[in-house]
């Protein structure tokens, strides 16, 4: 009974755990990334009975050139903040597709990969780091800029600045980096073709 009671007080006192996504920082995802493209989500469809978000590239900065990939948003873990909003513009940094702790899909299905082949939309890929590799594009004083979520750090030379999110729901985004000067990171952490 004292025992009991003992470890309830330490529950109390410290909590309960919760499960994270660890904090990464701009350097690791672009390493871990092997697509970083500036596109668009163009449509949300259902492949095999899986949906398969097309993003329309507008420019590649790492990975091999295509006009569309094709991204699996199938993993449930309450930490990953994976999501795509038709027609939204955005800077993406892909990794192949891997299950998640609470993922529905198993594995991928291998006619699930004949037709995003078929259709030109590459291998089964994922937003990278759970989420955080999807950045969208916004106008912040006349200028383009890259929204980032709350946990990426970034080098003391490109801090983001914080900003009024469009919804009250982007609480996580409210921190932005202009494009250029992201694009310049990214350049300078890959071998992106040069800036224009």
């Amino acid at each position: 009974m004292r025992v009991t009671g003992f470890f309830l007080g330490l529950l109390a006192a410290f909590g309960v755990a919760q499960a994270r996504v660890a904090p990464s920082d701009i350097k690791g995802l672009v390493a871990v990334s092997d697509v970083i493209v500036i596109a668009r989500v163009d449509r949300v469809e259902k492949i095999e009975g899986v949906p398969v978000v097309v993003l329309a590239v507008e420019r590649t900065l790492k990975g091999p050139e295509s006009k569309t990939w094709g991204l699996l948003l199938t993993s449930h873990w309450v930490c990953d903040i994976s999501t795509a909003v038709p027609g939204e513009r955005g800077l993406f940094l892909l990794e192949p597709w891997r299950k998640g702790g609470e993922d529905t899909l198993e594995s991928v299905p291998p006619r699930l990969t004949e037709q995003l082949a078929a259709r030109g939309l590459g291998l089964p890929h994922g937003i990278t780091h759970r989420g955080r590799g999807r950045m969208p594009l916004r106008v912040v004083g006349g200028m383009e800029h890259v929204a980032v979520y709350g946990d990426v750090a970034f080098p003391t030379d490109l801090q983001p600045a914080v900003v009024e999110t469009p919804s009250k729901r982007d609480h996580g985004w409210v921190r932005s980096v202009p494009l250029d000067a992201m694009l310049e990171q990214v350049h300078a952490l890959t071998s992106a073709p040069p800036l224009q």
